[in-house]
């Protein structure tokens, strides 16, 4: 019996939670199928792009803009960070921390395209 439960554990444990989701109502904004190339390659991008759970989507010029809160590599959740995905290409670029050398270049490049920085 310790064995069949020990194994359930072991088999759920490597199995990937789906929780990726939109976590207020800005997904009306955003075309279904889009929304799953982005969750798409969320989970591709990202450290734990399962985890990743959006906010204040917009879609803007070709790009679907907003808020990013996922895991980083040790296990808790970063923060909503800024993003903007380009529907075209299938690119993900999210904003990095302040204290980041590319940080200036990336947030004037963000807002040049309509995507919100900041909350």
């Amino acid at each position: 019996m310790r064995l069949v439960v020990f194994g359930i554990v072991l088999l759920a444990s490597c199995l990937p939670a789906l929780s990726q989701q939109v976590v207020d109502e800005s997904a009306k904004y955003v075309e279904p199928a889009d929304l799953e190339m982005l969750f798409s390659t969320a989970r591709d991008d990202l450290a734990d792009g399962y985890s990743a759970k959006f906010s204040w989507l917009s879609k803007k010029r070709g790009y679907i803009c907003g808020f990013v809160n996922a895991k980083n590599g040790f296990g808790a959740y970063s923060g909503n960070t800024a993003f903007r995905y380009e529907v075209s290409s299938r690119t993900l670029e999210v904003l990095p921390p302040a204290n980041d050398a590319l940080f200036g270049l990336k947030e004037l490049s963000l807002r040049n395209s309509g995507c919100p920085t900041s909350i």
